[in-house]
């Protein structure tokens, strides 16, 4: 009996303590299938299957940096980068980084013409899908807008900004843009401006503690100018 009673001891012990203390291991997988064109102004990105079931969407960041040259020269926008990739081995500290350096996250309209806001549509139904964004205006197409690959799906995107006018809050340079999701650099008139663009999928531990993957740098990519 005595015997009986150790071996329930030791059993309950062990239990007890390979329990207590470890913290769950979560991970998301980043995007890693994308690519860009800078001329065409256009950027694709291929979302992964996520195993993990509390995983709920992605989240397209960005940071818009003025200037009168080109993006490579621009030192404010390596240095931000270069902030992000440091912190991707600790994912849990990624919000708080995104945040101080000023970057926003992107917002949809239900299409390429609505000006009303909907729900990030990059949810755990959109797995495995090619997306593309295409930054180019025409006359036709005045709006930047997002499409999955078979264009079935279009959608406006907005800048994530307190700006007041309704048209302000497009992916667009004019001479008097403003708002806190801009950084101004240059020291000189600044003729120009780049979007970055980062992407991360978002989850929730068993805790409801939010969390996120690896950061990814879709690119930079210079915005049309309005007429």
């Amino acid at each position: 009996m005595n015997v009986l009673k150790s071996i329930i001891c030791i059993i309950v012990f062990i239990l007890f303590f390979s329990t207590c203390g470890i913290e769950e291991y979560i991970y998301l997988k980043e995007v890693e299938s994308f690519s860009s064109n800078e001329l065409d102004q256009y950027v694709d990105f291929t979302l992964p299957e996520q195993n993990y079931s509390g995983f709920k969407n992605y989240k397209l960041y960005y940071r818009i940096y003025l200037d009168f040259t080109y993006p490579a020269n621009n030192p404010a926008i390596s240095s931000d980068l270069s902030r992000i990739i440091q912190i991707n081995e600790t994912p849990s500290l990624l919000e708080s980084v995104l945040n101080s350096l000023f970057y926003r996250e992107i917002e949809f309209g239900e299409d390429d013409t609505s000006i009303s806001k909907i729900n990030n549509p990059l949810t755990a139904t959109a797995s495995g899908k090619t997306f593309k964004i295409n930054f180019k205006v025409s006359d036709e197409k005045k709006y930047i807008r997002m499409y999955d690959s078979n264009n079935i799906e279009t959608y406006r995107l907005f800048r994530n900004t307190s700006v007041v006018k309704e048209e302000d809050s497009d992916f667009l340079y004019y001479k008097d843009i403003n708002g806190e999701d801009i950084t101004n650099y240059s020291l000189y008139e600044p003729d120009r401006a780049y979007a970055q663009l980062i992407i991360v999928a978002i989850g929730m531990d068993s805790n409801l503690k939010t969390f996120m993957s690896k950061a990814t740098k879709l690119c930079v990519i210079e915005l049309s100018t309005r007429d």
